[in-house]
């Protein structure tokens, strides 16, 4: 079963009860009759039991098992999106019981409240604000929905070539959509421990020995050491190995490098948001790196970015926010900086491929989405 973009493979039961309905009688004031007073329905309970494990010959380990049903329990409901036994429907999870367990299969029981999808539907509300920046400059905020989503609107519309197909980008601040099916590999963001997709924000990925779960005893317990997190267009990877943050692009076939720039030791990785809609990663260091849906990668960094490839020239501008690295690559910033001898300076920095419109581009960065989504009444 899928539970939004997270696969739960060994589920026994999937129970949705019955939606109820509180009354009570209330006797009239000097009357000897009643009258029945009625309550908006209450949503009906819903129950996800079964066993976790490591599938023969499959890549996800117990642990990652254990942190997916945990990750269900940590994300707002509205990511949990079931499409399963001729039900299709919200999952807010209000409670996980994972019991400790000495052997290979760990029972789990998720529980909570369901969302009939025949009568909600899922909506990306935004409070979009432009990031104060030294250009005066404003940009326009954009939504890029699910592929395959079915919206209606008569807001500007524009289609994005990316990893899993064509994106639609709305420029909006509400939009109301409803999933043909469940979110894997569409145009979501995703977050992989090497090449394992990991969907807990609480994981560390660190090259010194660490515990991760208190069942892990083993000291020499060690883990994958680089980040690599994508939405389609645009991979960034993270590594504490080499210290260094590599962007690419999606040229409509692959990935191409922008380059693989250097920074002094980050310590440590670790995610403190990951859902379809945002991935979120932190250093030791002070790195800061944000990945959305549908836009520019956004990195916030207290030191200079050392490129290994690119070799820009002296570079100032007064008018724009933004920079040419090489040819259709470009630095945006929201303050006034410069790139030399090989070098980025620090602060807000996104980093991005446009063959046509980059002005627009580096604007649009600037606006901070603030993007939520909701379950909705239809």
């Amino acid at each position: 079963m899928y539970i939004g973009n997270i696969s739960i493979p060994a589920v026994e039961t999937f129970n949705v009860g019955d939606s109820e309905k509180p009354t009570e009688a209330v006797g009239g004031l000097g009357t000897s009759g009643y009258d029945m007073a009625e309550y908006g329905s209450q949503l009906p309970e819903c129950s996800i039991s079964g066993y976790l494990f490591q599938l023969y010959s499959g890549s996800r380990t117990l642990r990652f098992a254990i942190e997916d049903a945990q990750a269900v329990r940590q994300r707002s409901g509205a990511f949990n999106y079931i499409s399963a036994n001729n039900r299709k429907g919200w999952f807010y999870c209000s409670q996980q019981s994972i019991p400790y367990s000495t052997g290979a299969l760990w029972d789990f029981n998720l529980t909570g409240q369901w969302l009939d999808a025949a009568e909600y539907i899922s909506r990306f509300h935004c409070r979009p604000v432009t990031r104060d920046n030294d250009f005066g400059i404003s940009g326009e905020n954009w939504i890029a929905l699910p592929i395959g989503s079915v919206y209606s609107t008569d807001a500007t519309t524009e289609t994005l070539a990316s990893e899993d197909g064509n994106i639609t980008r709305v420029q909006t601040d509400i939009i109301e959509f409803e999933l043909d099916a469940v979110e894997s590999e569409k145009g979501e963001v995703r977050c992989f421990d090497g090449s394992t997709q990991v969907f807990n924000h609480a994981t560390t990925y660190q090259n010194v020995v660490f515990l991760i779960f208190p069942y892990k005893f083993n000291h020499a317990t060690t883990y994958q050491n680089d980040i690599v997190v994508s939405n389609g267009l645009y991979r960034i990877t993270i590594s504490n190995v080499t210290d260094s943050i590599t962007v690419e692009y999606w040229n409509g076939s692959v990935y191409t490098e922008i380059d693989e720039f250097s920074v002094s030791n980050m310590v440590w990785i670790r995610t403190t948001e990951v859902t379809p809609d945002k991935v979120v990663c932190k250093t030791g260091s002070g790195i800061v790196v944000t990945v959305e849906r549908g836009r520019v990668p956004h990195i916030y960094t207290p030191e200079i970015l050392a490129c290994s490839t690119l070799t820009p020239a002296d570079q100032t501008t007064a008018d724009d926010n933004y920079l040419e690295l090489d040819t259709d690559i470009y630095v945006a910033s929201d303050r006034s900086f410069s790139i030399s001898s090989g070098e980025i300076g620090a602060g807000n920095l996104w980093i991005f491929y446009d063959a046509t419109t980059p002005a627009a581009t580096a604007h649009d960065a600037l606006v901070i989405s603030n993007m939520k989504r909701e379950v909705v009444e239809r």
